[in-house]
């Protein structure tokens, strides 16, 4: 009914909420810049019959989009009530990155939104998520399921989200549900924030892996009490956490803030719920750090889960922080149980400031821990085990 193409995405879409497709259906963008209200898309599509949005050959397009409605996260620009789209920005196939998506609007919270859950398989690929320079407000966000359950088939791979001078001013990739999991894939992205990167909430059969995370509180001005790289609380199932590089080497600036590489918090603990976490390069402090730090973190009285921790490296930096902190251990309101089996990894903590600070720091009782193989380096207490303290590696190995 079209043929020589839509005026704007807005008409396209509301085209296709209507009348749906068939078969495999690329809106393609033919512009240096395109500029469209918000757009949310609503028809009823399947694994046959989808929709591809991506540059076209040759091109590189600037989309910028207006906000519209909040749902639930703020204002956002693009939505999803039902899904089968990807937005694919590279404009030759590969895996190059033709696409911003930006906006010129202030205080614009949500890029894009998942809004039901019916917006499975929405995918986003290869694109770059970031707000214009003349845009003194950033995202809060890159993407997000926006407090739903049951979504499936979210997958975030190759994307920019944020730049190193204009960070998202709270989480990189937000896929949270509120009472039942979603599953989701965040595969190889590169993300500049200032809360947490990857931040979850009941999750099921997921994987986070191959990204290089960067948190910027300082630069991002996020003044929330708690920044990580990666968070996991309500996981079940099988959860991969692999290869990726999480860097936390900018001061926080809330006087009550903490700061963990990989967190969790209440995750199942069936011995069918792992939680695995391989191949990951952590470094976590700046040198004026005055908060607490830690590779990996325990940070709920709730069960951490099954973590299988295997072959990572984490480096906790010298700072001028005087409280405790552990290479991987428990923040200070973490008393809940956890069963760990910690094997393959270097451990290294430089921080001087505070004599308890250990590579491990196993407070609660109930920890169960299994440790070989690992190459443990502390500038203070070697291991803090249950409430005990082992000096040096003798007597961590006599017990």
């Amino acid at each position: 009914g079209n043929p020589q193409g839509f005026a704007t995405i807005f008409d396209a879409v509301t085209s296709l909420n209507v009348n749906g497709v068939t078969g495999t259906v690329n809106l393609i963008l033919d512009a240096d810049t395109l500029r469209e209200q918000s757009f949310t898309f609503n028809a009823n599509l399947s694994d046959v019959n989808n929709v591809v949005v991506k540059p076209a050959p040759g091109r590189n397009v600037v989309l910028i989009v207006a906000p519209g409605a909040s749902m639930g996260n703020g204002i956002q620009m693009i939505g999803f009530d039902k899904g089968h789209v990807t937005f694919d920005g590279s404009n030759d196939g590969s895996t190059s990155r033709n696409l911003i998506v930006t906006t010129e609007t202030d205080a614009v919270a949500v890029p894009f939104g998942l809004n039901t859950s019916n917006a499975d398989t929405v995918v986003l690929k290869n694109l770059i998520i970031k707000n214009l320079d003349n845009v003194p407000v950033n995202f809060r966000y890159g993407a997000v399921i926006n407090d739903k359950n049951d979504v499936w088939g979210f997958r975030v791979e190759n994307c920019q989200i944020g730049t190193p001078t204009r960070p998202v001013r709270r989480d990189g990739i937000a896929p949270w549900g509120t009472t039942a999991p979603n599953q989701f894939s965040i595969l190889n992205n590169e993300i500049y924030c200032g809360t947490r990167g990857v931040t979850t909430l009941y999750l099921t059969e997921s994987e986070i892996i191959g990204n290089k995370i960067n948190i910027l509180p300082t630069t991002a001005g996020a003044t929330d009490t708690y920044n990580h790289g990666i968070y996991i609380t309500g996981a079940s199932g099988n959860t991969t956490i692999e290869g990726n590089t999480i860097n936390c080497l900018e001061k926080t600036i809330n006087a009550s803030a903490y700061l963990i590489g990989i967190a969790f918090a209440g995750n199942s603990f069936d011995a069918t719920d792992i939680i695995t976490v391989a191949n990951n390069m952590i470094n976590i402090g700046a040198a004026d750090e005055t908060r607490s730090t830690y590779g990996i973190g325990l940070r709920s009285a709730g069960n951490m889960g099954n973590l299988k921790i295997y072959f990572n490296t984490i480096v906790i930096n010298n700072n001028s922080s005087t409280l405790t902190s552990y290479g991987i251990g428990n923040h200070t309101n973490g008393t809940g149980p956890v069963n760990i089996d910690l094997l393959n990894n270097i451990i290294i903590n430089n921080h001087s400031g505070n004599v308890g600070s250990s590579a491990i720091g196993l407070i609660p009782a109930t920890s169960v821990l299994t440790s070989d193989f690992n190459v443990l380096l502390s500038n203070q207490n070697l291991v803090n085990y249950q409430g005990t303290l082992y000096t040096d590696l003798a007597s961590w190995q006599a017990t």
